[in-house]
């Protein structure tokens, strides 16, 4: 659906109906690739899917041994990291070579690219904008970050139930300071609006809006 197109008395007509998962959907992630971005999602039919946003086209279907309850996609959309009902974190590979739209992800001949830690099933993933780090949630009652080369968990987060979403984000330097003020870069702001006579003869301070100075004025060279 386009948000920015829909008539609030309508309901608005889906640009494309993805109906390829045999079992419910756990999880969904759109990627930032504008004209070109990719959506992913997860289900308990053991797959994630890839699909081309623009054409609808589905574009790869890794196939697991258990329900996937979490996916998502690094920011240069290079791998796909899948998380399942029995605590794996699965890495995809999406620039392998020979191009396959079905695969099958078979976790003795890819061990190293599977993250073991988590003691039940993994309900959210995250990773960090320079592609280095993977964040995930667990039913297990923790959070853990890991190192996406070396698969080892860096540091866990334990919590008093069972964490059904966690995120990482850019944080301002000042988002933990409650003395903290932000920078204002423009001044402040005139209540009035004046004419270009007008503010060129009082000289006064504030914000001018000139227009039509594209315009050639009637009466002037």
């Amino acid at each position: 659906y386009s948000v920015l197109q829909a008539e609030p008395s309508q309901i608005p007509d889906p640009r494309h109906v993805w109906s390829r998962h045999s079992l419910p959907i756990t999880d969904l992630y759109c990627g930032f690739g504008g004209p070109l971005a990719r959506a992913a999602t997860a289900s308990l039919d053991q797959t994630a899917k890839l699909w081309e946003i623009s054409s609808g086209e589905l574009l790869l279907s890794v196939l697991f041994d258990v329900g996937i309850m979490a996916v998502t996609l690094d920011l240069s959309e290079y791998h796909m990291f899948c998380g399942g009902m029995d605590g794996s974190i699965f890495q995809v590979d999406l620039c392998a070579w020979p191009v396959q739209r079905d695969r099958a992800f078979q976790t003795e001949r890819e061990n190293g690219k599977v993250f073991k830690g988590h003691r039940n099933q993994v309900t959210c993933l995250s990773v960090s904008t320079d592609g280095s780090l993977l964040l995930s949630g667990s039913h297990d009652e923790t959070v853990r970050l890991w190192d996406i080369q070396s698969k080892q968990c860096l540091k866990t987060m334990n919590h008093k139930g069972p964490v059904t979403n966690a995120f990482i984000v850019l944080a301002p330097a000042n988002m933990f300071n409650p003395d903290g003020k932000p920078s204002v870069p423009l001044p402040k702001f005139s209540k009035h609006l004046h004419g270009t006579e007008s503010t060129d003869e009082q000289g006064s301070e504030g914000v001018t809006l000139r227009l039509g100075l594209h315009q050639q004025v009637p009466g002037r060279a």
